[in-house]
């Protein structure tokens, strides 16, 4: 059996290896990328004259260095210094860098390696952890098949950033605290020491490894009062603050409101002004913009972006653990690193991206694989029966997905397409999938595409001819919002709902109409092939729209503009055979259930029956729910080529103060309530 679960192991770190590969292959640079890359070659040519570098980043340099080696050895003469923007303004820096390491499909697959290779070092530890905590082999090839299909893993050991470094560097740095108090000793105390310092130059999240060490380290010294103890557990605190020391060239000098000197300022420095950075964050929740701190940021993340199968097996895990007669010497130092970073994480709410969650995966993973072990070990056919279904489908939903890791969702909120209602954020559409849109617009010719991003990384560094739209960097185009010009768009999940731009409402119309394709479930296209012919709009309580808002929201010149009172007639231009647009005040529209979330609303509906029945062949396109520089109003837009819908077998009687809809009764007189005004007459 041992034999076999090795083998079985080996098997699936191959296919890990390789699902990795092909995946990279697949997808394009990511956001983040090119400013690590930028960062790491920067100081590996030309060391600390590049260290301005490293607070305008705000990262610490040893996974840059990783990641960017093979493009430093591969192409050493880039003239960094004669860039513009080398010395002040480190994004101006990395997009003129960036052209320099073309052709990009090799750029991407030698920085990624380092991380990929990480990343599979990564599982290989846990599975030996898991074998080590459990005595059992199968065990650490469960925790391997956990690792092996995690959508949130696999995505993010594509990319060249440090959130795999920082994972790895937590799984060492623990693994190694564990080991020392197992069975302290001088070696292994330094040996933590230079892991736990590691970490900290990887990623300012590792100040969390050293005080969960430092927790564990004070649980020992008060468990055995041994002095030694305590010493090795200085000399590995000790040890770990050398090591950002020799990163940063043993300098020493103040940090902010500090009146003393200290090793390593500018690593201070850099860490003080990340962590004031939180309340700059921010992302979409429900249909709205949030900023700054949310404590259930990361509790939403986990029960939306983690397979089901994968969710169950956790807290099957965690019940197992608590039932079970184990040593907790051996399992609570396991435990103390995620329940630390993990409470932090939700408190202070790290709400750029669940990948910030990342480090505590492993031991989630780990945890899982204990409870399925259990499970399986009771030789109970139904329980075999379920963790096989289980198993199926975790293995089929993450193999469905690949290579689009990145914007997996459950079947909780709908897969990928039905994500945006409950949460938007910037790793969904990170610049990742251009691609895949490449490949889409080559099998289905066309227009040059409207193509909207936000990413230092350009479309046509993959071929890509476009026009650029606002809110894209260096837009050339605006888009028309409440009816955009004929042509093809290509919009990215980010910018669509409003996460980039100044706007929201931009690109309102498109969020409500269908697209055409998904494209790596991180673009949308959309064909636009007609326009407006005609706009009516209401004149109770007011017309929404003037001159100037119909000149700029709508791009056909030739558009037919009028007023009607919709509460006591109705207009159907050209017998409804074009194409056109009724406009509502906000007064006349009520939206019902407001106690749910903007996303989860239904959307409104006109409050007199009359209008309800005269827009039931419309679509809402457009909807603008609060009052600003224009009222709240909403567009309904009508197709062409279709047939007028009057409503049969109504008259409209009533005086012109109070027109009514009533249906006569056959042999019945129809009785008034004043006298008759004509309020016109249409032929059909």
């Amino acid at each position: 059996m041992k034999r076999c679960s090795l083998w079985l192991t080996c098997i699936l770190l191959l296919v890990f290896w390789f699902s990795l590969l092909a995946g990279s292959r697949a997808l394009s640079f990511a956001m983040d990328e090119p400013l690590h890359i930028a960062a790491g070659y920067a100081l590996l040519a030309l060391g600390q004259t590049a260290f301005w570098v490293l607070p305008k980043h705000g990262h610490p340099p040893l996974f840059n260095l990783l990641e960017s080696v093979l493009v430093y050895l591969e192409k050493p003469s880039i003239p960094i210094e004669t860039l513009s923007g080398w010395g002040e303004n480190f994004v101006e820096y990395t997009a003129l860098f960036f052209p320099y390491i073309q052709p990009m499909e090799r750029s991407e697959i030698i920085s990624r390696v380092p991380v990929m290779l990480m990343s599979l070092l990564l599982v290989a530890l846990i599975y030996r952890w898991t074998v080590r905590l459990t005595r059992a082999p199968v065990a650490g090839l469960l925790a391997v098949l956990v690792l092996t299909f995690d959508p949130l893993l696999r995505a993010h050991s594509r990319f060249a950033t440090t959130d795999v470094g920082a994972t790895l560097m937590a799984a060492v740095a623990a693994y190694m605290t564990w080991r020392w108090f197992q069975v302290p000793s001088w070696s292994r105390a330094v040996i933590l020491g230079l892991c736990l310092g590691s970490a900290l130059v990887t990623k300012f999240s590792s100040i969390l490894y050293i005080a969960s060490s430092a927790i564990i380290i004070l649980w020992k010294l008060i468990a055995t009062r041994r002095w030694e103890h305590g010493a090795q557990g200085a000399i590995s605190l000790v040890v770990a603050l050398l090591v950002p020391w020799a990163f940063y060239g043993w300098e020493t000098g103040r940090v902010a409101n500090f009146p003393l000197p200290v090793p390593a300022h500018l690593y201070w420095q850099t860490f003080l002004d990340v962590n004031r950075s939180a309340g700059e964050r921010i992302f979409i929740a429900f249909g709205e913009l949030r900023f700054g701190s949310h404590w259930w940021y990361f509790p939403l993340n986990f029960l939306i972006k983690n397979p089901i199968p994968w969710l169950i097996a956790v807290a099957w895990g965690g019940l197992s653990l608590l039932k079970a007669k184990i040593r907790w010497q051996t399992w609570i130092p396991v435990a103390v690193y995620p329940a630390i970073y993990g409470s932090i994480a939700i408190v202070q709410g790290m709400n750029v991206s669940y990948r910030h969650f990342l480090p505590v995966h492993p031991f989630l993973a780990m945890l899982a694989a204990y409870g399925v072990w259990r499970a399986i070990r009771r030789k109970a056919r139904y329980l075999l029966a379920m963790w096989s279904l289980l198993g199926l489908w975790y293995i089929g939903e993450t193999s469905w997905i690949f290579p689009d890791e990145l914007a997996y969702f459950n079947q909780l909120v709908g897969g990928p397409s039905g994500a945006p209602r409950y949460l938007v954020d910037y790793t969904q559409d990170w610049g990742q999938s251009m691609k895949q849109l490449r490949a889409y617009l080559d099998t289905h010719p066309g227009p040059e595409p409207y193509v909207v991003y936000y990413t230092h990384v350009r479309p046509e560094y993959y071929g890509i001819r476009y026009r650029a739209l606002s809110p894209s960097p260096g837009a050339t185009h605006q888009v028309t919002p409440f009816y955009p010009q004929p042509g093809r768009y290509a919009i990215g999940i980010a910018t669509l709902y409003g996460l980039v731009g100044r706007d929201r409402m931009e690109l309102e119309w498109f969020r409500r109409a269908a697209p055409r394709a998904m494209v790596g479930h991180a673009y949308y296209v959309y064909e636009v092939n007609d326009q407006p012919r005609w706009l009516f709009q209401c004149s109770t309580p007011s017309p929404p729209l003037d001159v100037q808002d119909i000149s700029r929201g709508f791009a056909s010149p030739d558009l037919r503009v009028g007023t009607f009172d919709c509460t006591r007639g109705w207009l159907y231009p050209d017998g409804g055979n074009s194409l056109g647009v009724y406009a509502f005040h906000g007064h006349l529209l009520r939206q019902p259930k407001e106690f749910l979330p903007p996303s989860l609303r239904p959307d409104p509906v006109p409050s007199d029956l009359f209008i309800v029945r005269h827009i039931s062949d419309t679509r809402l396109s457009y909807w603008q729910s609060f009052f600003g520089w224009l009222p709240a109003f909403a567009l309904y837009e009508r197709e062409a080529g279709l047939a007028p819908r009057i409503p049969t077998g109504e008259i409209g009687i009533g005086s012109a103060e109070d027109p009514l809809l009533v249906t006569p009764v056959a042999g019945q007189p129809v009785r008034l309530a004043g006298p008759l005004a004509f309020l016109g007459a249409g032929v059909y």
